[in-house]
């Protein structure tokens, strides 16, 4: 999807509701991610460097609301359309301090 304008009724109304409900919507995240551009390419590239055989390894810290789930949901949607498998495991302060 390439434009707002492509997105059904159905699709806009669960970005809404999921908003609302203070959730990263899961589908669409494109259409509404503004301001991280730089930290998307550089993550692109580690994930072009990765899918070439390569690993790394990255640590996001931000405060609660920061966007870090938003972000993350970003690189795991172009991870896995460069056919990569993807982890996810979520670390709470209280049980795993950094």
């Amino acid at each position: 999807m390439n434009s707002i304008q492509e997105l059904g009724t159905v699709d806009a109304e669960r970005i809404i509701e999921s908003f609302r409900q203070g959730t990263v919507p899961i589908r669409h995240l494109e259409l509404y991610s503004v301001g991280r551009e730089r930290w998307l390419a550089s993550v692109y590239r580690d994930l072009d460097f990765v899918a070439r055989g390569g690993s790394k390894v990255r640590f996001l810290s931000a405060p609660y609301g920061g966007g870090k789930t938003h972000f993350l949901m970003i690189v795991k949607a172009r991870a896995l359309s460069a056919n990569l498998l993807v982890s996810y495991v979520e670390l709470h302060s209280r049980e795993a301090p950094f």
